[in-house]
């Protein structure tokens, strides 16, 4: 027992080295991603790279986005210029930036490396719907990822070794988004107003407690409000003092930056209490403001009982009996559903379609057709937008475009016909797609920085109606004619209209703007050019239209369906009369309340930056060898025992595209340097389409519950492992991966091993082992919650094979297959049924160690999420029930096992936690049996086969450590034989995942 209990202690030491790598990578700072790749799990070899310098910029892209580098030059030039005077910072290296199509992703990231970079994707039509105000894509996001490398920079410590962790822990997430926007943009409608007011409004105004699925973006809002409040009130001198701020340890060497003692010694107040003082602002000017405007209520109907909390679409059909709705249902669920319902009984509802899907849902006028768009992957594994189309008869659902980039579809007077939105290197352009000839007609000609929002056909199909947002920053309604292809320009191009509708005569244009800081409706004749404007709604928390609705006969003008809300956790949807009109709202308000809504930083970034080719200095293909960056190196002690202690360190090493990852992991041992030191060196190429790591290492581990102990081998060599994912499957949820290994290493075997006195498994033995693995898996997992500890639905299916030769010295050789799947089904309500089962069978001979069988224990894993890889022995699995000494291990070279679990949820939360660093989760219980056969050579399973059937209970609960969460379980088993006697009872303690891979 006392080997045991050392063994054990030098295993969790020696796991002990991988979690600074851990904690460190999950910081939300580093957006859990290197590089595009990381992000999108693809390599994208076919890219060729090229970079531009300028003065303080090395820009790199992709050759066929030549010339934009130009425009990114003239934006990165004077953002640096306004930053560095605002922050009073400058850098002693150029900056990287990479810009990528690759994917259509409105986002971009900043990596607080010790040389920090970003990396951005460009010529995305989503931006005319996903954004607000006038700035264009390109500008917006790449002034706000360098204003977070200026912020990087100005709190960082002055440790080269942990320079990228001190300024991790001391950038509070709100500040750090609401610096990044308030030097680099105005106030906007879609990136803070209309989240702040409605959560202010709804009483709920703290992001921090996870409220609800709005609270992530109420975070970046808040952030961004409290800047502009702060340096309104305070001055924006302060804001540069308190990053310029540092505390000194060790006399004065080491100088660190906390926000929060920063805060205190600039301005002499908690933060705590300006966050307070900031919200009672916040609270005075949003419900004086919402006492002069409209609420829900005013609308004078009742919303609709749609299911949905985050509803973005819905369509009725044109015969009115069913309609389409787009909706995310629940926080713990977050997967967005296309939806049918029908209109005569809401609980008729049939999910045809999941996943990132995005309106609006278009209708055939025949009513039985729907069309949609969604990103998916595309050519070469690229995540871009396609449409697609459901029979809602037959349920059919198919794509009808590839790789296409395309969005907004609207059919057009028959069911064979559908006009979209193409992105087109940026530049959104209309064309009409035959469905049947597959023919493809062009009737836009825009050119250059242009993006196409929301389309509407007029009932008579003679004009189509979209929202354009050109490329100098305007935003307005455009009414093509599509026999002439001539363009009405409809509305005002300054106040950010938008989401046009046809009244059901087509005599009336009705659209969405953005000009009182929320979305409201308005309407105007569609071909009368002295029309006047009215307005629909004047709604405080706003409301957007989606669909104009026929007259009836309470309503002569027909309804607009309208999304709105007055909480930050749902929105609802109001059928309201057309008819209807609203005054227009003056409020007044105190100028003291409001004076934070247009400050500015002291040295702004112009709206508009024309692109600027002389700034160019230099251009030359990328190499990615010479941009491996420093993550961080962190040394740390370790002690074993007597024997084993000294001096430890984990390195790590990227590039910004995730071409090349190095991570080194050595522990040095004093008293053995030779005996007991660890190395393990891995790097990852993602140069080619697979995914390659080649791993080597020195005294690294393997090990499995043995005997009474606990076995660990150390183990010399090296591994070679390649990964492909595959796109077979149409689905967000679906992956698939080949993989392959190829390892030679030798196994020391009884460095920490002495074998009992009477032995049920083979003596462990060492030795060389020369093998290669092959396997595909097919995983899907839809997200949940508490899937560590409940998914409520998946399937997975690995096949793979090893074989291990004598070539190279080895002295092994065997094939082994191993093939594994689960399944997860519905019980009633949320109680799920789980089934697992394996088929592993071997010829030959392996070590004693690397055994199959059954164990009396579970055995650890980590390696499965990484398909190929196994950190510690594998091929064995448990019955539960079987515990005991004399008949807790079984070996042979077959086995089969399957296990079926009842699953029921009890509790959401034990509400337990521990120095704030662990709690206790999701419980639930689950009733399960256990059984399978283990047997030498034949076949099948003969009369010299041990057969096993286990049956019993157990408590799973979610273990959340410092952000890692675990499955642990205590339960209760016997031999089905035994069940409901007193014999063979076993109350066992398990930490193992709820699904296997």
């Amino acid at each position: 027992m006392k080997r045991a209990i050392r063994n054990l202690l030098l295993f969790s030491g020696a796991l002990m080295l991988f979690a600074p790598a851990v904690l460190f990578a999950q910081h939300p700072a580093f957006d859990q991603n290197f590089g595009f790749s990381m992000f999108n799990e693809r390599n994208h070899p076919e890219l060729k790279w090229v970079s531009a310098e300028t003065e303080h910029f090395i820009i790199t892209y992709p050759e066929h986005l030549a010339g934009i580098e130009a425009e990114a030059a003239a934006i990165a030039e004077a953002t640096y210029a306004a930053l560095s005077a605002n922050l009073n910072v400058t850098f002693d290296y150029k900056i990287r930036i990479f810009l990528s199509d690759e994917d259509e992703i409105v986002n971009g990231f900043a990596v607080p490396f010790w040389r920090s970079y970003t990396n951005i994707w460009v010529n995305l039509n989503d931006v005319a719907e996903a954004w607000s105000g006038p700035e264009k894509w390109l500008r917006t996001v790449l002034a706000h990822e360098l204003a977070h490398i200026f912020h990087f920079e100005a709190v960082k410590s002055n440790l080269p070794l942990f320079g990228a962790v001190a300024t991790g822990i001391s950038l509070p997430e709100p500040w750090t988004e609401g610096i990044a926007q308030y030097y680099t943009e105005p106030w906007h409608v879609l990136r803070g107003d209309q989240l702040l007011r409605t959560s202010i409004y709804d009483g709920r105004p703290d992001f921090r407690r996870n409220e609800s699925i709005r609270d992530r973006g109420l975070m970046y809002a808040s952030g961004n409000a409290q800047l502009r409040y702060f340096a309104s009130t305070y001055g924006d001198s302060l804001v540069t003092q308190i990053l310029a701020h540092r505390d000194t340890t060790l006399f004065g060497l080491v100088r660190t930056h906390n926000f929060d003692n920063a805060f205190r010694a600039v301005t002499g107040q908690r933060f705590r209490d300006f966050e307070d003082e900031w919200r009672r602002h916040m609270s005075i000017y949003y419900n004086t403001l919402a006492g002069q405007m409209e609420r829900s209520d005013s609308l004078g109907v009742k919303p609709d009982t749609l299911a949905g909390l985050i509803i973005s679409d819905v369509q009725y059909s044109p015969d009115g009996t069913k309609y389409a709705s787009i909706a995310l249902n629940s926080t713990s669920k977050p997967v967005v559903e296309l939806a049918l319902h029908s209109n005569n009984s809401r609980q008729n509802r049939r999910v045809v379609d999941r996943g990132s899907i995005s309106g609006p849902v278009s209708w055939s006028p025949d009513s039985r057709y729907i069309a949609y768009s969604a990103n998916v992957r595309g050519r070469n594994g690229s995540l871009i937008n396609d449409l697609y189309r459901i029979d809602t008869q037959t349920g059919r659902r198919e794509r009808i475009t590839h790789s296409r980039r395309a969005s907004n579809p609207q059919f057009g007077t028959g069911s064979s016909t559908i006009f979209f939105v193409g992105n087109d290197a940026g530049t959104g352009n209309i064309y009409r797609l035959n469905l049947e000839s597959g023919q493809e007609t062009k009737l836009t000609e825009h050119h250059g920085d242009v993006q196409i929002g929301r389309m509407a056909m007029h009932p008579e199909g003679t004009h189509l109606a979209y929202a354009l947002f050109d490329a100098d920053g305007s935003r307005q309604i455009i009414v093509l004619e599509l026999e002439s292809r001539r363009e009405m320009r409809f509305t005002d191009p300054v106040t950010d209209d938008r989401n046009p509708l046809w009244s059901p005569d087509g005599r009336y244009l009705a659209y969405t703007s953005m000009r009182d800081q929320v979305p409201n409706l308005f309407v105007r004749s569609a071909f009368e050019t002295d029309s006047v404007e009215e307005r629909v709604t004047a709604l405080f928390t706003g409301a957007s239209a989606v669909q104009w609705l026929p007259a009836d006969s309470l309503h002569v003008q027909g309804r607009f369906t309208l999304l709105t809300t007055d909480s930050k956790s749902d929105n609802r949807v109001y059928r309201a009369d057309a008819s209807r009109r609203a005054a227009e709202p003056r409020p007044d308000i105190n100028p003291a309340y409001t004076r934070w809504l247009t400050h500015q930083p002291p040295h702004s970034i112009a709206r508009e930056i024309p692109a600027d080719p002389g700034l160019i200095t230099d251009r030359y293909r990328y190499n990615s060898w010479r941009n491996i960056s420093h993550v961080s190196t962190i040394p740390f002690p370790f002690f074993g025992d007597a024997d084993n202690y000294g001096a430890g360190f984990i390195s790590l090493w990227s590039e910004p595209l995730s071409k090349h990852m190095i991570t080194a992991v050595g522990a040095l041992s004093f008293p053995s340097f030779t005996d007991n030191s660890l190395l393990f060196l891995s790097y990852t190429n993602n140069q080619l389409r697979p995914s390659i790591s080649l791993n080597a290492y020195h005294n690294s581990f393997t090990g499995r519950f043995y005997e009474r102990d606990f076995l660990i081998t150390t183990n010399s060599g090296g591994f070679l492992l390649a990964s492909l994912p595959r796109d077979w499957f149409d689905s967000a949820f679906i992956r698939t991966t080949l993989y392959s290994r190829l390892r030679y290493e030798y196994t020391n075997a009884d460095r920490n091993w002495t074998s009992p006195r009477v032995q049920r498994l083979p003596t462990p033995e060492s030795g060389w082992q020369s093998d290669v693995r092959l396997g595909v898996r097919i995983h899907k997992s839809v997200p949940y919650a508490w899937n560590v500890v409940h998914p409520l639905e998946g399937y997975g299916l690995e096949a793979r094979v090893t074989l291990a030769t004598d070539a190279l010295g080895g002295e092994t050789n065997y094939l082994r297959p191993d093939l594994k799947a689960f399944l997860i089904l519905p019980g009633l309500g949320d109680a799920r049924f789980y089934f697992y089962g394996r088929a592993i069978f071997q010829n030959g001979e392996s070590f004693g160690q690397d055994y199959i069988g059954f164990s009396r224990y579970d055995d650890i894993q980590f390696g499965d999420s990484l398909p190929g890889l196994d950190i510690l022995y594998s091929d064995t699995e448990r019955v539960r029930g079987y515990s005991s000494w004399v008949d807790g291990y079984v070996t042979g070279n077959r086995m089969l096992f399957g296990t079926v679990e009842y699953r029921i949820p009890l509790f959401p939360s034990l509400q337990t936690q521990v120095l704030g660093l662990v709690s206790l989760g999701r419980t639930t219980v689950a009733a399960f049996m256990d059984g399978g056969a283990v047997w030498d050579d034949d076949l099948l399973p003969a009369d010299g086969s041990v057969r096993r059937l286990g049956t019993g209970f157990e408590l799973k609960n979610e273990l959340n450590f410092a952000g890692l969460q675990i499955a642990h379980s205590l339960g209760y088993a016997q031999p089905f034989r035994d069940f409901g006697t007193g014999r063979n009872e076993e109350i066992y303690y398990r930490i193992k995942a709820v699904i296997p891979f």
